[in-house]
């Protein structure tokens, strides 16, 4: 019942548009900080020569790069699909 009455009322999915925006932004955020966080062990890594250290960097930024493409991908492929959903 709740579903139906969500997909009648604007208020309701003006509310579920600007959740899925701040979960966009907020996966983005948190992939970007990943990468940096990344880019930074891989240059203090670097510069004493720890190559496990590198490669822990690699896997960071790797990493940071995944979520925010979850983020701005995946989180408009699924406000689609909840959008369908509710016409």
């Amino acid at each position: 019942m709740e579903l139906l009455t969500m997909a009648t009322n604007p208020a309701a999915q003006k509310f579920v548009g600007e959740m899925f925006e701040i979960l966009t932004l907020v996966m983005i955020a948190t992939g970007g900080g990943l990468g940096i966080w990344g880019i930074v062990g891989i240059l203090d890594a670097q510069a004493v020569g720890d190559t496990a250290g590198q490669n822990k960097g690699i896997k960071q930024l790797v990493g940071g790069i995944g979520i925010a493409l979850v983020g701005v991908v995946g989180v408009e492929a699924l406000n689609e699909l909840i959008g369908e959903m509710f016409n």
